[in-house]
């Protein structure tokens, strides 16, 4: 991510972390015909982590990274792409272990629309529940200040293939880099050339 939106494409990093003995990019921002878009380090849909879970999926929940990035630009237009680990439980043991891109529009501070890009198809979601996951941990963030009314939608892309285990890492950064290319997703595609060419 840090080689994708770079300082050298014109992205300011930001929020640094601690994670893995390491310091991390919390998040990068670019300003973009009056727009701030900001792409964070991978996060979490767990709402209620022990220390080695939540330590195990990036360090970070999606709700945290909100809250910081309201209390950093609360005057401002705000375009936020969270890659989201989807870490509770599939079912009744083992966990999901796929990655959603997150997107959310943000003004004044105010979360104003919430959205789940997900590279697979809708069959697994409708056991796991993505939505529901990420709505519970963000409303538990007071500085958010959401209301039970808060809608989070999830637009299945079917990009990945349901056997393949191992890209929805690299669709989340595809579909981060289309969103601020062309403003929305609905010239996605084959993204072969943007895997080979990045990651």
């Amino acid at each position: 991510m840090n080689d994708i939106f770079s300082p050298e494409n014109g992205w300011v990093h930001k929020g640094h972390f601690e994670y893995g003995g390491t310091n991390q990019v919390g998040y990068r921002s670019k300003q973009i015909e009056g727009v701030i878009y900001i792409v964070s380090a991978p996060c979490h849909d767990l709402s209620n982590p022990d220390t080695q879970q939540h330590v195990l999926s990036g360090g970070r929940n999606a709700a945290q990274m909100l809250s910081e990035i309201k209390n950093t630009y609360p005057n401002d237009e705000v375009k936020i792409l969270i890659p989201v680990a989807q870490s509770n439980k599939f079912g009744f043991s083992e966990k999901r272990g796929h990655f959603v891109l997150l997107e959310v529009d943000m003004q004044e501070g105010k979360c104003q629309s919430a959205k789940i890009h997900d590279s697979k198809g809708g069959l697994l979601d409708t056991v796991y529940r993505g939505a529901k996951h990420l709505k519970k941990q963000l409303l538990a963030d007071k500085n958010l200040s959401l209301t039970k009314n808060f809608a989070i939608n999830t637009e299945y892309h079917g990009h990945q293939s349901v056997f393949n285990g191992n890209d929805c890492g690299r669709y989340s950064a595809y579909y981060a880099n289309k969103i601020i290319e062309k403003r929305n997703l609905s010239e996605a595609t084959d993204a072969r050339p943007f895997f080979e060419k990045h990651l």
